[in-house]
């Protein structure tokens, strides 16, 4: 259930920017980021909401070996640090979520006592852990998304088989969230950016393969989000920043048949499923959202050994692909795969994501798509100090 791997921060505003507004096509360059350890690949996890900061991972965290560790890149790549005293191995982690001006941080790494993770959130590069609420065994929490202002955030705590419990941290402070009524597994996975409205996801057992019941929570108030008519359950991904807009997917498909994935929004708690594309994508991902839900940002997939892509969706347009939009506009990918698109800024123009390239590596890259007509992309050039200390599965979809 778990893809933990280490931590990647890249400052977008330190990057090399080339492109002109109008109907000008703009003129761009792309390059991976340089990891802290070299030759590792990077995933990109989100955005903050200014589009400064993309956050994400570096490496691979598997059940035979771990070489994650927590990275930021502003002038340089800057390790984070885990919980535990300094080892020779370094910290471990990787960060999910920012505030809107990336100052605040959340995710997890390894706590001190053991080789759990542990829920971390960095304010200002200091890391403090994520509890689990009074009563709640620990075997580990996650920080999954955070406020705007990065007071509140939110996740979960597991127990493996007994149990996963939503969780809102306040600061640090922990209380557990309801869930969906009747299910032992609940995940917290956004979180409106006044902190007030919490979205999520409940489901009966993780290794059976059932489906997921999704809801919003106020108050300690759950509501449940309507499953759509034929829809086999839900995972929600999300909701956009004014919380008017919840995001996801919903199994169309069944145990017997498969998975079919379909990319869909809430609002009022009512489900639009989001049509696809010409093309061959029987399955779409929706993972970020604009602040007020009019962009949604995720992934095309063509199925276990299908082709993957990047999609932004809007209502005018419906669901484009990212590298047909920047193509479009003079950008020349060179072969890259733009492989998923895993933020967008508020403002609905910074979308940040995951590319792989035809060698199989993997690279994190940044668009800006200022208004129609311009199109630029943001370039995330590589570091290559790296400072001696720093300054400051999950599977995360379907």
């Amino acid at each position: 259930m778990r893809r933990v791997v280490e931590v990647v921060v890249a400052i977008a505003g330190l990057v090399t920017v080339l492109g002109v507004s109008g109907p000008v096509k703009a003129q761009v360059s792309f390059t991976h980021l340089t990891p802290a350890v070299p030759n590792q690949p990077s995933f990109a996890h989100g955005i903050s909401a200014d589009g400064s900061t993309v956050v994400g991972q570096s490496g691979y965290h598997t059940p035979f070996a771990t070489n994650e560790q927590p990275v930021s890149w502003s002038l340089a790549p800057q390790i984070l640090p885990d919980l535990r005293e300094p080892d020779p191995f370094g910290p471990r982690g990787s960060v999910f979520a920012a505030s809107a001006d990336g100052s605040v941080l959340v995710g997890e790494g390894l706590n001190p006592f053991s080789v759990q993770f542990q829920g971390i959130k960095w304010t200002n590069g200091v890391a403090a852990p994520l509890p689990p609420a009074p009563g709640v065994p620990f075997d580990g929490t996650i920080g999954r998304a955070v406020s705007a202002n990065g007071q509140i955030t939110v996740g979960f705590s597991y127990q493996d088989s007994s149990g996963y419990r939503a969780h809102r941290w306040n600061g640090t402070t922990p209380t557990v969230i309801a869930g969906a009524p009747g299910y032992s597994f609940s995940e917290a996975t956004g979180v409106s950016a006044d902190g007030v409205i919490v979205a999520g996801f409940s489901f009966a057992n993780p290794t059976a393969g059932s489906y997921g019941v999704g809801w919003t929570s106020v108050n300690g108030q759950t509501t449940l989000l309507q499953t759509p008519a034929g829809g086999a359950g839900v995972w929600i991904s999300g909701i956009a920043g004014d919380g008017s807009t919840v995001f996801g997917q919903v199994n169309m498909g069944s145990l017997a048949e498969g998975n079919e994935w379909v990319a869909a929004i809430w609002r009022d708690g009512v489900p639009t499923l989001l049509p696809l594309p010409s093309g061959p994508y029987p399955e779409a991902f929706a993972m970020a959202a604009s602040f007020d839900g009019s962009e949604v940002v995720g992934r095309l997939s063509g199925g276990p050994l299908g082709p993957e892509t990047a999609f932004l969706w809007d209502a005018t347009h419906g669901m484009r692909n990212i590298s047909d939009i920047l193509e479009a506009g003079g950008v020349n990918l060179a072969g890259l795969n733009l492989y998923e698109a895993n933020g967008i800024s508020a403002d609905g123009h910074t979308i940040a994501g995951t590319a792989r390239d035809a060698n199989g590596a993997w690279s994190t890259w940044v668009a800006v798509v200022p208004s129609p007509g311009t199109i630029v992309l943001v370039l995330i050039v590589p570091m290559f100090v790296r400072t001696k200390r720093p300054i400051l599965q999950i599977s995360p979809g379907p």
